[in-house]
């Protein structure tokens, strides 16, 4: 299942813990739970943790390694966490120079702030910008801040 090449968790398809929060409001602290996951069945059993104030945080296990997991991902025609499929996220692999070059974080930024410029559907609502706007703006903001640095 997991191999010594590692693939970018962006790649694939995933269920996060918290999107099953909101879908899943009438429910007490379910046991497991049937998901429809890309037309594939599966049982995916919860955990659950005593928070801090009261209340309990929601975990899934995952079904290969029986860990606790936030985010369950699919790869093929499995279901598993980032551990068992031996995933990776982009940041990981961009090379820590490249990170530190002024050109290539400002470059970064910017592409960054195209590709979150297609997603905002709504860039204000009730008269305050959303948090996509206020990334987008901050990714803008901080591209001027290194295009400014260069020119001195």
């Amino acid at each position: 299942m997991s191999n010594s090449k590692k693939i970018e968790a962006d790649s694939l398809s995933q269920f996060n813990i918290y999107a099953l929060k909101h879908q899943v409001k009438g429910l007490l602290y379910p046991k497991f739970l049937e998901l429809i996951f890309e037309e594939s069945y599966c049982t995916v059993y919860l955990m659950y943790t005593h928070c801090f104030f009261g209340g309990k945080r929601a975990w899934f296990t995952c079904p290969l390694c029986n860990k606790r997991v936030g985010v369950l991902y699919k790869e093929y025609s499995s279901i598993g966490c980032r551990t068992c499929f031996n995933l990776t996220y982009q940041s990981q692999n961009e090379n820590s120079n490249l990170r530190d070059d002024v050109v290539f974080e400002a470059l970064n930024n910017l592409i960054k702030a195209d590709e979150l410029e297609e997603k905002i559907k709504r860039p204000f609502y009730g008269g305050k910008p959303t948090k996509k706007q206020l990334r987008l703006e901050r990714f803008y903001f901080e591209f001027f801040q290194a295009a400014k640095f260069l020119q001195d």
